[in-house]
């Protein structure tokens, strides 16, 4: 005969249901629970505390080159990463700097937004001397941190900066608008007219072009930055991928560069400047890529043009400051363009 089912036979079975998504429930707890440091990981048993890492007094990038890339690998190494109430940290000690640079700025600028699209904080202090601390505010690099009540720094009206992560997608109308209003920006500090400036636009884009196609990185995020100075406005565009020898070595191995016979990585990085090879994407250089900004350059576009990559820093307006960096020094793990417009 068919059992009919009674109240009692529903309860008891709701009852059976309950505890199977309740341990159902603490089954998922428990597995994020044992979770440790991994790629985007938000929950940890761990509770690490690091000392922060001190920033050099001297801590010009363009000046102290060495120093200031030691500094830059030991915030970025996996190690040095702190643990606290289930979230992930850098602690680092600006309270020495006595002297800074805006390609500093610019480069520590691009590490932290690394780190927030890893859900890595900065945590710190500022620094002690009222000037470059100043500097470190114009700059904009407490924009998008907190003040000790909790509040966010306020804009900046001497710099801007614009972030970038494109994937293997081109520009689209938007990101152009944005580059676009920069470019009419930086016009209007230099000659009071809000206006284009193709000529800029042209050598801006190719060295964001660039950025992108020698980035290697997950989301190829790139940071444009401007500092508005009285007579000038300097420009950086930052990346922290891969940089331009390290995919070059990827693409075509030493042997290439062998039979090139050049000897250094200033060499290799000079050449790629100078139309020795074809692009990431092995395309032909027709006066396009790394050796159009070169030209630009040349044509007075812009100024005081340097690149940074790896273990090399070129000087445009100064070779005899471009050098390859001796065993030890850690490598910038990126591409780094630092150029000046002046008023005409």
């Amino acid at each position: 005969m068919k059992r009919l089912y009674t109240e009692f036979d529903t309860k008891r079975k709701n009852e059976i249901s309950s505890r199977r998504e309740l341990r159902r429930k603490n089954t998922l707890k428990s597995r994020k629970k044992k979770k440790v440091i991994g790629s985007n990981d938000r929950y940890y048993n761990n509770v690490i505390t690091n000392s922060p890492i001190v920033a050099p007094s001297d801590f010009r990038l363009l000046e102290n080159t060495e120093k200031c890339l030691n500094f830059f690998g030991e915030i970025r190494n996996a190690q040095n990463l702190s643990i606290m109430k289930n979230r992930r940290f850098v602690a680092i000690s600006l309270r020495k700097v006595k002297q800074v640079d805006y390609s500093t700025i610019s480069v520590l600028i691009a590490i932290s937004e690394d780190f927030t699209f890893q859900r890595i904080a900065f945590r710190g202090d500022s620094p002690a001397d009222e000037t470059v601390n100043q500097y470190f505010i114009d700059s904009g690099f407490f924009e998008h941190l907190f003040d000790s009540n909790g509040k966010l720094f306020p804009k900046s009206t001497k710099s801007d900066k614009l972030s970038f992560e494109k994937g293997s997608q081109l520009f689209d109308i938007k990101d152009n608008r944005r580059i676009s209003e920069i470019i009419k920006k930086i016009n209007h500090h230099l000659t009071g007219k809000y206006s284009h400036n193709p000529r800029l636009r042209t050598v801006l884009l190719e060295i964001f072009a660039n950025s992108i196609e020698w980035s290697q990185t997950n989301n190829k995020q790139w940071l444009l930055g401007v500092k508005y100075d009285d007579d000038s406005v300097i420009i950086t565009v930052t990346d922290v991928g891969k940089g331009i020898l390290r995919t070059l070595n990827k693409k075509w191995g030493r042997k290439f560069f062998d039979k090139a016979q050049l000897k250094s990585n200033k060499d290799i990085l000079t050449g790629a400047f100078d139309k020795k090879y074809g692009s990431s994407s092995q395309k032909v250089n027709r006066n396009k890529g790394l050796p159009s900004i070169k030209s630009s350059y040349q044509d007075g576009v812009i100024s005081e043009l340097k690149v940074l990559t790896n273990n090399v820093i070129i000087h445009f307006d100064n070779p005899l400051m471009s050098r390859t960096f001796p065993r030890g020094t850690s490598w910038f793990k990126g591409t780094f363009y630092r150029c000046v417009v002046k008023k005409s």
